[in-house]
C-alpha cells in the first residue's frame, strides 16, 4: 500500500488531489503502518475507487500498467523478475507461472492461482477461491488486468489481458492473456 500511496504521489498535482481527495484517514493508516504490516484489503479497494473516480478507466488502466511496469524493477520484484527471466529468458507462457508468486508480495488471503497455458501465445489465468470483497469489486478487477500487461513489458511483446469470466458462484475470475 505504501507503493501504491507513492505511486499516485507521482502523478501531476492536480491528478494526484483529484486522486488522495478526502482519503486522509487512509493516507494516515498508511502512512503510520510498518513497512512489513498487511494492511485491509479494503484500503485498497478505496484507493482503486478513488483512482478510477479521478482519473476514469482509460488513464487509470495507463496508471496501473505504468506503476506496475516501474514495481519490477522495486526491490520488492527485482529479484523475483531476475529468477524469472534467467530460468525462462523471454518465454511468456513459462514466466507467467509467476504472476502467483508476484501477487503474494502484494496481497494476503486473495485466493490462489491456477495458470493453464493455451498455446504458445495464451495462458489463461484463473483465480480462485476469492474472497467476495474482491469478487464484487469490478474495479479492482480491472486493476488486476491493466496490472498484468507488466509480463509483456518484461517479455518484449504486445499483449492483450481481459477477464473472460467472473464466476460469483465459484468465486473464480478468468483472466485471459494473448499476445503476438
Amino acid at each position: 500500500m505504501k507503493d501504491y500511496v507513492a505511486a499516485v504521489r507521482r502523478l501531476p498535482p492536480s491528478k494526484q488531489d483529484a486522486v488522495l481527495e478526502g482519503l486522509e484517514p487512509l493516507l494516515k493508516e498508511v502512512e503510520q503502518a510498518s513497512n512489513l504490516a498487511w494492511l485491509p484489503v479494503s484500503l485498497n479497494l478505496q484507493l482503486t475507487e478513488a483512482v478510477f473516480r479521478a482519473l476514469g478507466d482509460e488513464a487509470a488502466d495507463a496508471f496501473y500498467q505504468s506503476w506496475l511496469k516501474r514495481q519490477m524493477n522495486a526491490p520488492a520484484f527485482s529479484g523475483l523478475v531476475r529468477t524469472a527471466l534467467s530460468l525462462f529468458r523471454f518465454d511468456t507462457a513459462a514466466i507467467a507461472r509467476w504472476i502467483p508468486k508476484a501477487f503474494d508480495l502484494m496481497y494476503r488471503d486473495y485466493g490462489s492461482f491456477v495458470i493453464d497455458t493455451v498455446s504458445p501465445l495464451q495462458v489463461n489465468v484463473e483465480l480462485r477461491d476469492v474472497p467476495r470483497e474482491l469478487m464484487t469489486h469490478g474495479l479492482w478487477q480491472r486493476s488486476v488486468c491493466s496490472g498484468m500487461y507488466a509480463l509483456f513489458f518484461l517479455t518484449g511483446v504486445k499483449g492483450t489481458v481481459e477477464l473472460s469470466e467472473a464466476n460469483a458462484k465459484k468465486r473464480t475470475l478468468l483472466f485471459t492473456l494473448c499476445w503476438a
